[in-house]
């Protein structure tokens, strides 16, 4: 099997991080943005008065990051996303708040689309 046929968590730290490395090498055509959360912040959140689950973080995460693309001015037209809960209900809520973009969200999503597993190794490494 090829590296985005698996999934990103199955491959070892050395290949992750060459892939990786062959993504930094073509940004000219390709290019990705990571948000970091903290291990404390993900502690808080779901510890605190009002819990804040990770679905719910992992959701919002996305959309922060979409937004913040979209704002850039960056050319996006078709998102893949793997699914955080059920993906019937991600997708709908993804569509609905960006309505022009062609969106799928599915289980495993890093195994059956390249991209997804690109932007899953950019978040890892």
């Amino acid at each position: 099997k090829q590296w985005y046929q698996r999934r990103v968590r199955e491959l070892k730290e050395a290949d992750r991080e060459r892939i990786l490395a062959g993504i930094n090498d073509n940004n000219d055509y390709i290019g990705y943005c990571v948000k970091v959360l903290s291990p404390n912040f993900i502690s808080n959140s779901m510890l605190g008065r009002e819990n804040y689950n990770l679905n719910a973080m992992s959701h919002d995460t996305a959309i922060s990051l979409l937004q913040g693309l979209l704002e850039s001015g960056s050319n996006v037209q078709d998102v893949y996303v793997d699914t955080v809960g059920p993906a019937d209900k991600y997708q709908a809520k993804l569509s609905g708040i960006f309505p022009t973009l062609n969106i799928t969200v599915a289980s495993k999503a890093d195994a059956k689309y390249p991209i997804c597993g690109a932007s899953s190794i950019c978040a890892k490494v």
